[in-house]
């Protein structure tokens, strides 16, 4: 059997269920990345994961299937839509009560998101060990975590097809560096840095000068040009792009939204088969690239740790240790 056969008949063996809402909050890669996590607490605490992604935000006539091989069983039950969230929605009417008790009746052994978020989204799940013998899971949350990304990130066909065209056009060389570079609504959560900040610590761990950059504001793309033209810069940025905006993005058609997240898909994939790649752990695509790159081959400048909840570096991990550095000398 196949690991995710394997995986299918551990999964249906429990009589507690969860079912995921998954897409319909965030940016993809914060809802894949809580997903993983929520698979492996599943695992470890014997709950049958099933997925909910009909009403995903990225979602164009089916949700998850739309672009990725399904991994698991799913349902498209209308529920789900207003009453399964990350957090808890206020009972504001008679037929919210009758609804969620009726559902509870019928689906004794169900819990919805909500219930189980706070127990794998939390510093204590960061610490926990993993032990899936079945699964060839042994080790930490980050471990862990990359041997169900291995399983279950698997593009459908029309989608893997897409990608490696749009792939193909850019002509990338043999060996490249790349570089996340994150703008837009991120400047609420944490402290844009200088994009010499990037090239700087790039510069550090290699000598290669051709550099995938993926970032979501164009006028980025045009100073890393400006300013350190002794690159060769490759991106599939588009010119009236000016930071990702999460708000924005739901407001697209579905035709719109397929489209930058087949843009979106690309560049993670060019990003996780280069050769050396500087981002930050403190957004999600970042977390993600560090769940399939090698360690020594992913660098964050902001924040040391990969862990969400262990935050104290967050302000500017790069810049301090550059600092201390000079200090000693």
């Amino acid at each position: 059997m196949t690991k995710l056969e394997v995986y299918n008949k551990i999964n249906r063996s429990y009589k507690k269920k969860l079912v995921f809402n998954f897409g319909s909050e965030a940016g993809f890669y914060s809802e894949f990345n809580n997903m993983v996590f929520a698979i492996l607490f599943c695992l470890k605490y014997r709950y049958r994961f099933i997925l909910y992604s009909f009403d995903a935000q990225f979602k164009v006539d089916l949700g998850w299937d739309d672009y990725f091989e399904p991994f698991c069983d799913s349902t498209n039950f209308s529920f789900h839509q207003r009453y399964n969230s990350r957090n808890n929605i206020p009972i504001v009417s008679r037929r919210d009560l009758i609804y969620k008790k009726l559902y509870k009746l019928l689906n004794p052994n169900t819990f919805l998101t909500q219930q189980l978020w706070p127990e794998f989204f939390n510093p204590e799940f960061e610490k926990e060990q993993f032990d899936i013998p079945e699964l060839g899971i042994k080790g930490n949350l980050r471990e862990s975590s990359r041997k169900i990304v291995e399983m279950i990130y698997n593009f459908n066909s029309p989608t893997k097809r897409k990608i490696n065209s749009i792939i193909d056009q850019l002509n990338l060389p043999k060996n490249y560096a790349s570089v996340h570079i994150r703008r837009g609504d991120k400047k609420s959560e944490v402290e844009f840095l200088q994009t010499s900040v990037y090239i700087d610590k790039l510069k550090q761990e290699t000598d290669l000068k051709s550099i995938f950059v993926l970032t979501d504001d164009y006028a980025v793309f045009k100073k890393l040009q400006s300013d350190h033209p002794e690159f060769i810069y490759y991106s599939l940025i588009e010119k009236n792009e000016k930071g990702y905006f999460h708000d924005n993005f739901v407001r697209l058609d579905k035709e719109e939204i397929q489209r930058k997240m087949l843009l979106l898909f690309s560049s993670m994939e060019i990003i996780c088969n280069s050769e050396c790649f500087v981002g930050a752990y403190t957004n999600n695509p970042g977390l993600f690239a560090a769940m399939r790159l090698a360690a020594n081959k992913i660098h964050s400048i902001q924040k040391a740790s990969w862990y969400q909840f262990e935050d104290f570096d967050v302000s500017n991990h790069y810049l301090d240790t550059l600092r201390e550095s000079k200090s000693k000398s």
